[in-house]
């Protein structure tokens, strides 16, 4: 991406994270977990934590409904539905996982059927496939740090956010 202001583009992304009608000090905590665990363990690591924490919609046919998820599991999955638009938005030529606004509210609400949170692992399964694929975002070592330096920029920017909530 040339001639592009990367902070700004951080900052937009980390400031969606954190939600208003979501607990402060829930969010704050996760997005500082977050950010331990890029910085200090790097990015699969980092992917694979933020999965673990994002929990599972599921049907419940007793009730005929869907489960719901919490707070944590919520800002977790806002994380990674961030740190994916924004790698999209600035290294477009090779990182390909495309985000689709009808699929958003999918990944928060599920859909009825036997696999109400396929939207999810969808997206989970495409941005493992990314990370992973040869000649991808990360097969180059100086890429990699400068990916791991974008995310971390981006959630410092959102554990700001996060702190200015009411």
């Amino acid at each position: 991406m040339t001639d592009a202001n990367i902070d700004k583009i951080c900052a937009e992304f980390g400031f969606s994270i954190p939600q208003k009608n979501m607990d402060k000090s829930k969010q704050e905590n996760v997005i500082r977990k977050a950010l331990g665990v890029l910085s200090s363990d790097g990015i699969f690591a980092y992917v694979i934590w933020a999965e673990s924490k994002a929990g599972q919609i599921k049907w419940n046919r007793n009730r005929q409904e869907l489960s719901k998820l919490g707070e944590d599991e919520k800002c977790s999955r806002w994380i990674l539905v961030n740190s994916i638009s924004l790698l999209t938005k600035i290294l477009p030529e090779s990182f390909a996982c495309e985000l689709k606004n009808d699929t958003l509210g999918q990944i928060f609400i599920g859909i009825k059927g036997e696999n109400p949170d396929s939207k999810w692992d969808q997206q989970r399964e495409s941005l493992r496939r990314e990370l992973t694929k040869n000649n991808g975002v990360l097969a180059d070592v100086y890429r990699m740090f400068f990916v791991k330096q974008v995310l971390e920029r981006m959630l410092t920017y959102a554990l700001y956010r996060a702190k200015s909530l009411e």
